[in-house]
């Protein structure tokens, strides 16, 4: 099963490529109040927000980390770098394109990916420390080295977790894909 945002082409409207997104959740009314010519303002939006989201093999940003994702989308997609991705409407949307158009699968990637990166900078920002006496307290301080040490080994692990999450949502999209990019008819699969 895949995402139910299949069309990756940003240059085409958002709504036009997925129309069945106007009509659930507060992307039916985002979509409503939205008074541009061809709802093109919003249609930027909503795909700056499958950027951000998408693990989808065709977003060429999936695998940059958030910030920089947020920082290139603001910068060069919106052409906005002060873009509000905290405002209401976008955090529900957000909230609501996590929960309608991800897969399973794909949200669990999403997840592990921002935890690896959460890892990433607590590890950049934590220094080594050894185990060191105070003399004000008394008491030994302990230090760092042998967590970091455990937290560095662990990621290497958490690393090969995160490519067989990856390697399965692959498989996932590409599952009934033939030649000349036809899907496989329901007979076909073997589904019936």
């Amino acid at each position: 099963m895949n995402s139910l945002v299949k069309a990756w082409n940003p240059t085409e409207n958002y709504w036009s490529l997925h129309p069945m997104m106007t009509t659930f959740l507060a992307f039916k009314e985002y979509y409503a109040q939205d008074k541009t010519k061809g709802k093109v303002e919003s249609s930027r939006v909503m795909w700056a927000i499958a950027m951000l989201l998408d693990p989808h093999t065709d977003n060429v940003l999936r695998s940059i980390e958030r910030g920089d994702r947020i920082r290139i989308i603001s910068e060069d997609f919106l052409e906005a770098p002060d873009f509000d991705w905290d405002h209401t409407y976008v955090v529900e949307l957000i909230k609501d394109y996590k929960f309608l158009a991800l897969t399973h699968l794909e949200r669990q990637v999403i997840n592990f990916q921002k935890k690896l990166e959460q890892r990433d900078i607590f590890l950049d920002q934590t220094n080594y420390t050894l185990d060191s006496y105070s003399e004000s307290s008394k008491a030994v301080v302990k230090g760092t080295a042998k967590e970091l040490d455990v937290m560095m080994i662990n990621t290497s692990k958490l690393n090969v977790e995160y490519r067989g999450l990856t390697a399965s949502l692959e498989a996932e999209e590409n599952a009934g894909d033939m030649k000349g990019g036809a899907t496989e008819s329901a007979g076909e699969s073997g589904a019936l």
